[in-house]
């Protein structure tokens, strides 16, 4: 085989190579399709979460704009105190927890983006030197470069 014949040959197996790994694994690809249809219904499970936690803080809003009774109560679940009013504090008596509400997370851009695409690049190169070697070798296996059989 041709050396010129070798090298597109070469070349051709790098590009389905690296085409195949930026296929699976690119910013775009299979795998980030599926993390992203993972992220969806998430996503759609945090903003059910976020609506009943809407639904919540509304009855509390109007709790507390009908009922100056609730918001003194809630003032002490804060800390705070009506002058003359003291807090006392009991030994081994823990005070129930404040409400915390804290529902999904931040997105942020994955940084393995630029990884996924230098994979793919590598591994074109990679497989286009190790093809054209191999067929180097297995069409030439006297070491003759030319490809022709002296006797």
């Amino acid at each position: 085989m041709k050396i010129g014949t070798r090298l597109l040959f070469s070349l051709y197996i790098g590009f389905m190579a690296a085409s195949l790994v930026y296929y699976l694994y690119s910013p775009t690809g299979l795998f980030a399709y599926r993390q992203l249809q993972g992220e969806i219904v998430r996503l759609e499970n945090n903003l059910q979460d976020l609506k009943d936690l809407h639904r919540e803080l509304s009855g509390e809003f109007d709790s507390l704009r009908r009922s100056s009774e609730t918001v003194i109560l809630r003032a002490r679940d804060l800390g705070y105190a009506r002058s003359g009013e003291t807090f006392l504090m009991l030994e081994d008596f823990k005070p129930r927890p404040g409400n915390y509400y804290s529902v999904g997370r931040i997105i942020t851009p994955g940084a393995a983006e630029a990884n996924r695409n230098a994979a793919s690049l590598l591994t074109g190169i990679v497989s286009m030197a190790a093809a054209f070697l191999l067929i180097a070798i297995f069409t030439n296996p006297r070491g003759r470069a030319d490809g022709s059989a002296h006797s």
